[in-house]
């Protein structure tokens, strides 16, 4: 499992890839300007999350220095952001199904408890 700094990356690196196994340099400036800005990252940690990248399969490098690096993103590497991405609208059609059924459960029980007070009442 990634950390949120590695899948920012990750992420960042994949919008710049755009096929797999072609190899591209990048700026290090470049990519921390694409990251969110809740992420106060500096240029060693990009440089060693790019390293942990490389190390687990995701990304392919072949040079890095402090200013600039080259590498390609591997399949596993678009695959797992793929699979963020799909686990993320999985996330998000839970939650509004769930949100859907308790309005529904309080709408059907509001409507009964008013009917059972006019019944009873």
């Amino acid at each position: 499992m990634l950390d949120k700094v590695s899948i920012c990356a990750l992420n960042v690196i994949s919008n710049a890839c755009q096929e797999v196994g072609v190899y591209v340099v990048l700026e290090v400036e470049d990519i921390i300007k694409n990251f969110p800005i809740e992420y106060e990252i500096s240029s060693e940690k990009l440089l060693t999350s790019v390293r942990f990248l490389s190390s687990l399969g995701y990304v392919n490098l072949k040079y890095l220095s402090d200013k600039e690096f080259c590498l390609s993103l591997t399949d596993s590497g678009k695959n797992y952001i793929k699979d963020i991405k799909v686990e993320k609208r999985l996330k998000i059609k839970l939650t509004l199904k769930i949100f859907c059924f308790c309005f529904l459960g309080a709408l059907i029980g509001g409507f009964l408890g008013s009917l059972l007070a006019r019944v009873f009442g």
